[in-house]
């Protein structure tokens, strides 16, 4: 919380074996998974071992931990969510859709000459 104080949600990792790092996020905006910042500290005297602020990441990274939030039209916020839910219901209609068109084809009869 000292080296984000304007963060407003936070990760601990608690470690699953003794001696693991203690891996930390502060994320800038509550319930937004992009714009992580990562700390990691030592398990014994909880100093810094390594901090990656999210500014010093690489494009890609950055890119990468945006993937949930693009997914969910987080990105855009409200209008993102609508175009993220309009496509996915398009998405899930085209087979459907498709079914139909299958089935109601092999139901005609052939003409004969």
């Amino acid at each position: 919380m000292k080296l984000q104080p304007k963060a407003e949600m936070f990760f601990v990792m608690i470690p699953q074996q003794k001696g693991d790092i203690i891996s930390t996020g502060a994320y800038p905006h509550t319930l937004r998974y992009d714009h992580q910042s990562n700390y990691y500290f030592h398990p014994n005297d909880g100093k810094l071992i390594q901090s990656d602020p999210y500014h010093s990441k690489t494009l890609g990274l950055q890119v990468v931990e945006m993937n949930y939030g693009i997914h969910t039209g987080q990105i855009l916020d409200l209008p993102g969510k609508i175009i993220a839910f309009t496509v996915s219901l398009i998405a899930s209609a085209l087979p459907v859709s498709g079914f139909v068109i299958w089935f109601g084809r092999r139901k005609k009869s052939k003409n004969k000459k």
